[in-house]
């Protein structure tokens, strides 16, 4: 039985009050936007929208209630629209000298006022080069027919001049979207956008593979993958739901001349996916996979990405808890010329032998054994100088009680005394999930370390009661945002934080 709900006059009349306080925030807005555009004269403009309908995520049951009149309740209340129309009109009148837009829209019906942003001609766009697009539907309206008949509806998809691409959620797999593929130099795919169900979209690694060999100009990517799509793999031979690594590697690479960055996340990298590939450009790789069980040498997709490319790489990020020991060691010492190193674990992957088996593969740890084989020694020559010998910046976060005090101070050490074949270290961030015991700082000058040039940001356990997602520490202003999560108190992965 639903509770009774009648609006009284008083109520009324505040609302109203309260309505038209927002009217005035809005005809704010527009007197603003209106001198933006009117100061800009004819120059390109960056646009940034975020808005969701008034009804966004409100059961439509909620606007009724069990009074005989079965009235509405809110047609009894004035209701604000999601955005002026004259503002929109103001947005889209200069649509033609946009070159970045970022719409982020909660829909909540497929007559949407926003959807007009989407509509946009391509020919009314001929400037715009960057364009990032997240939507977002109530599970109600995210059925599947709805989802494909929206695609043609998006012409700034098709916008000529595009270049960078950035979908935050995707709603058909990508090789039906109306999009130029071969002149784009930068492209995000992240996850799809009725995730939430059982039988949810996915991107398979075959998906991805077909959709790269589509961006032959691709400088910098972003990949979300998982282990099956309901639409089924898109290269010849793949007849099920599962992107068996069997497929992988394929017969002929993909060459992608221009490729420097590569950014994967998701639950499932197999072997193969890097072999298909053919690099001779890439500097920087991103991986945040998920794996049932830590992986060793012969069966980490990861490893195989080190293996293609390690000596080629400058900058790498990775989850070392992933991988087993072993394996571990494998990547660090196929990284020569890593000048920065982020190893996290986001707390995803479960520690110990949690099925009892015997011969059970275990989580690798960030021991005082690892970070060693990282340390330069005073008395070594260049054939036994230690593992990424290039590094300079080194970030790491650990969930688990890993390394002790010591060891990082050793480490450190090392890293600023002994640099005839390494280089000195210069930033390091760190997450410890230990209590303070030591002042790591105070101990490099008794120690006689120059700390000259030296960024040192070692954190440790915060005291309970803090509230979520909130830090007193101010240093964390400063980091590089990759860095700030992993020194953060709470690990938010990847995405669109780390696009921009």
């Amino acid at each position: 039985m639903r509770n009774r709900f009648a609006v009284t006059e008083a109520a009324s009349v505040v609302h109203k009050s309260e309505l038209a306080q927002y009217d005035k925030k809005v005809q704010a807005i527009q007197d603003m936007t209106l001198t933006w555009i009117t100061r800009s004269a004819n120059c390109p403009l960056d646009i940034a929208l975020s808005c969701e309908d008034t009804a966004f995520g409100r059961d439509p049951e909620d606007d009724f209630d069990d009074v005989p009149i079965n009235e509405p309740v809110a047609s009894q209340f004035p209701q604000p629209t999601c955005i002026d129309p004259i503002l929109m009109d103001l947005i889209l009148s200069v649509a033609n000298r946009w070159k970045r837009a970022s719409f982020n829209l909660a829909l909540a019906s497929w007559n949407s006022p926003l959807l007009r942003l989407l509509e946009t001609s391509p020919a009314n766009v001929p400037q715009l080069e960057d364009l990032q697009l997240v939507l977002v539907l109530p599970q109600s309206f995210s059925e599947e027919t709805r989802w494909e008949g929206l695609t043609p509806r998006i012409g700034l998809l098709q916008a000529p001049r595009l270049r960078a691409l950035a979908l935050g959620r995707l709603w058909v797999p990508s090789d039906q979207l109306p999009v130029n593929f071969g002149a784009l130099t930068e492209l995000y795919l992240g996850p799809y956008i009725d995730a939430h169900s059982t039988d949810h979209y996915s991107m398979t690694p075959s998906h991805a593979l077909a959709v790269l060999k589509a961006c032959r100009n691709l400088v910098r990517c972003f990949l979300t993958l998982d282990s099956g799509s309901r639409f089924g793999d898109y290269l010849p031979g793949a007849h099920n739901n599962t992107a068996s690594s069997t497929l992988l590697p394929l017969d002929q690479k993909i060459t992608l001349p221009y490729l420097k960055s590569v950014s994967i996340q998701g639950s499932f990298l197999p072997t193969g996916f890097a072999s298909s590939l053919n690099l001779p450009s890439l500097r920087t790789l991103f991986i945040l996979c998920h794996p049932v069980i830590p992986q060793n040498e012969d069966n980490s997709g990861l490893v195989d990405w080190v293996r293609n490319f390690g000596d080629m790489l400058t900058e790498v990020t990775f989850e070392h808890s992933t991988l087993t020991e072993a394996a571990l060691l494998y990547c660090l010492e196929h990284l020569p010329n890593v000048e920065t190193l982020r190893l996290v674990d986001t707390g995803m992957m479960m520690h110990g032998n949690w099925n009892g088996e015997i011969d059970a593969p275990r989580s690798a740890l960030l021991t005082d054994y690892i970070l060693a084989r990282l340390t330069p020694k005073s008395d070594a020559d260049e054939s036994s100088q230690s593992y990424c010998p290039k590094l300079q910046n080194f970030s790491c976060r650990m969930t688990e009680i890993e390394c002790t005090e010591k060891g990082l101070l050793d480490f450190i050490t090392g890293r600023r005394q002994f640099t005839s074949f390494t280089s000195p270290l210069k930033r390091l961030v760190v997450k410890l999930n230990i209590t303070q015991r030591m002042d790591i700082r105070e101990e490099l000058m008794n120690r006689g370390v120059d700390l000259e040039g030296l960024s040192l940001l070692i954190r440790y356990n915060e005291p309970l009661g803090m509230p979520f997602g909130q830090t007193s520490d101010k240093r964390l202003e400063n980091l590089l945002p990759e860095d700030r999560m992993v020194a953060g108190d709470y690990w938010v992965p990847g995405g669109l934080e780390l696009w921009y």
